[in-house]
């Protein structure tokens, strides 16, 4: 049985998706200028739903830009979370990221 947390992840990732659709449309420079850090809530299912887009630049990577979107409900004594995101090379090659690059950020 699902849990509030997870339908409110659910019912807000359609937002989550959008934003990482719209960064995936910025070239390297585009990206590099972005904050590196920005949160918003979202009030979903009478829950606090968090997306927070982190924007890093890794240097042990040749400077690839990695983006994440990362979606937290929170309630009670925890949280559901959901991450997806992918890196840009400085060369414009774009890959999505697997499960265990994304495990700092839940």
């Amino acid at each position: 049985m699902k849990s509030a947390r997870a339908d409110a992840v659910a019912a807000a990732w359609p937002i989550a998706e959008a934003e990482l659709d719209a960064l995936r449309l910025l070239s390297y420079d585009e990206l590099l200028a972005k904050p590196n850090l920005v949160t918003v809530e979202i009030p979903e299912k009478g829950l606090r739903v968090t997306l927070t887009i982190y924007v890093d630049v890794l240097t042990n990577h040749d400077s690839a830009i990695q983006v994440v979107a990362q979606l937290i409900a929170h309630g009670g004594f925890s949280s559901n979370f959901h991450c997806r995101g992918f890196r840009l090379s400085r060369d414009g090659a774009c890959r999505e990221l697997v499960e265990n690059e994304l495990w700092e950020y839940t």
